[in-house]
């Protein structure tokens, strides 16, 4: 029976064994094409009628994810310059809970009647990046207003030079119980 001092030495070889991790070019490369993705799947699932409000994104979540997949985060301020100074937000910022009882029409939407891309979780190993990222959408069909969200597995790969989408699987559908 090996010893854990044993196999605390062998972790690094094991490592390695993964191949180098993306670089942040490369992981920005990738959360443009998912911003894309969110953005393209909330406007054909525009639920009786497209976003006419801005494109909200999680920069911040997208910065500190990076360490997952590069091993390192990118600052905030420099991921909001790489993706071309999108509207940044976080969720309290975004998505707004109104109140009958205070005066309000009620329901809960998307500021402006955006759409919010978020990330949940982000992982990588050589040549191939994943992402658990969700997409929120106001949902007119019914009044008062809710919040659509769609959970997405989306894995990109590298193709020769560049990166790909190569799998795309729908977690969550709006209007569906959570897992």
């Amino acid at each position: 029976m090996m010893r854990p001092r044993y196999l605390l030495a062998l972790l690094p070889l094991l490592a390695g064994c993964t191949g180098p991790r993306p670089t942040h070019d490369e992981y920005v490369t990738v959360v443009r094409q998912v911003v894309a993705f969110i953005q393209e799947d909330t406007r054909t699932h525009n639920l009786g009628r497209p976003s006419d409000g801005p494109r909200w994104v999680d920069v911040k979540g997208f910065a500190k994810r990076a360490a997952q997949a590069t091993g390192d985060t990118i600052p905030v301020a420099r991921m909001m310059q790489l993706l071309g100074r999108p509207r940044i937000a976080d969720p309290n910022q975004v998505l707004l809970i109104d109140s009958e009882e205070q005066g309000g029409l009620g329901g809960t939407w998307v500021r402006e009647y955006g759409t919010y891309v978020s990330p949940n979780v982000v992982r990588a190993t050589e040549g191939q990046i994943t992402m658990i990222v969700v997409g929120y959408v106001t949902d007119r069909r019914a009044f008062p207003t809710t919040i659509c969200d769609r959970v997405w597995r989306l894995r990109y790969r590298k193709q020769g030079a560049a990166w790909g989408l190569a799998e795309q699987q729908l977690m969550r559908e709006c209007g569906t119980d959570r897992r």
